[in-house]
């Protein structure tokens, strides 16, 4: 699980916004967990941004549980959100599916490139020439 900075929850703080957080517990384990920000500058949205089972825990809907309870707890808390974003690689098949089952559809695609270390020094020495 990721930690978030302390800094982040002073900002969130200082210009209004609140942090959510739902984790689904099997005995003493985290099964699942599912977290999302609302700031008050853009009061009708929240960002939803992680999503995760563990694995002894997977293949029994427990992602799409979560999320759903994160769902709910948003429009208990406010009211006033209108658009709930979320992120999803198009390589994780499973969260694709859970995010189309609660509602979620493509509003825009995004890419992330990754270039290497070594194939940036042979193209650096190719275009010194």
């Amino acid at each position: 699980m990721r930690c978030l900075p302390s800094a982040w929850y002073r900002e969130l703080d200082t210009r209004g916004g609140e942090h959510y957080l739902i984790l689904l517990n099997a005995e003493d384990e985290v099964a699942a967990v599912c977290d999302a920000n609302w700031d008050a500058r853009v009061p009708e949205r929240v960002h939803q941004s992680f999503t995760a089972v563990a694995a002894p825990w997977r293949v029994q809907g427990l992602a799409k549980a979560a999320k759903a309870a994160m769902l709910l707890l948003v429009r208990a808390r406010r009211p006033e959100v209108t658009t709930f974003t979320t992120y999803n690689a198009q390589s994780n098949g499973p969260m694709l599916s859970t995010n189309h089952r609660l509602g979620f559809c493509l509003h825009r695609e995004e890419c992330t490139y990754q270039l290497g270390r070594d194939a940036l020094g042979a193209f650096l020495r190719r275009a010194a020439v």
